[in-house]
């Protein structure tokens, strides 16, 4: 039993560590250098940029030019295509990789995010899976994996507590059972002489 506790134990302390991990390595520590990481939803930009990728944007604060990938606002979606041309006025005219035809507004300057400094392929479906199923918690949002692995990783401890509490307790009574029996040993022995004399 104790032995099946400890695997447990020890996996779910990977699930958890794993959760911390990805969320630590994927969607925090980028923003400390002014990344912030992105889900695509669709194939615009396939093949270089997948669906379900996770794109980095940053503010490069920089003059943009055809051929960049840079992120920027539809209404409420919020787009990542190439700037294919430039526009009258100063602007620029975007396009998705695997469209037919340029996007059917020009992209004033002011409104680019950033431009896409790189991609994680794949890695946009679990970071959906993570926020679809979060729980706020101090002004954070918490993923309920995480949550679930931390209950279950506190139960099996406070299991594996009460076992050795257990184990503790029949230790002791196997002692006293131990020094009962081996003093009985040693009080037999004078009892037989005893018998053995009176006999006579």
């Amino acid at each position: 039993m104790k032995r099946i506790l400890n695997i447990l134990l020890n996996v779910t302390a990977w699930i958890l560590a794993v959760c911390v991990l990805f969320s630590a390595s994927v969607l925090f520590v980028p923003r400390l250098f002014g990344m912030n990481p992105y889900v695509v939803l669709s194939g615009s930009m396939e093949p270089e940029i997948s669906t379900g990728s996770l794109v980095y944007i940053k503010d490069t604060k920089e003059t943009y030019e055809p051929g960049d990938v840079v992120a920027f606002h539809t209404s409420d979606l919020l787009v990542v295509h190439r700037i294919y041309a430039y526009g009258e006025d100063g602007t620029f005219i975007t396009k998705g990789d695997s469209n037919e035809h340029p996007d059917g507004r020009s992209l004033d300057p002011s409104d680019i995010l950033g431009e896409c400094i790189f991609t994680i392929p794949g890695a946009g479906y679990l970071v959906s899976m993570f926020q679809s199923q979060t729980i706020q918690a101090g002004g954070f949002s918490v993923p309920v994996p995480a949550v679930l692995a931390s209950g279950v990783l506190l139960a099996l401890s406070l299991l594996g507590t009460m076992l050795d509490s257990l184990d503790g307790e029949k230790k002791r009574a196997n002692q006293k059972t131990k020094l009962k029996k081996s003093k009985e040993r040693r009080s037999c022995p004078e009892h037989h002489r005893e018998t053995e004399y009176g006999s006579l």
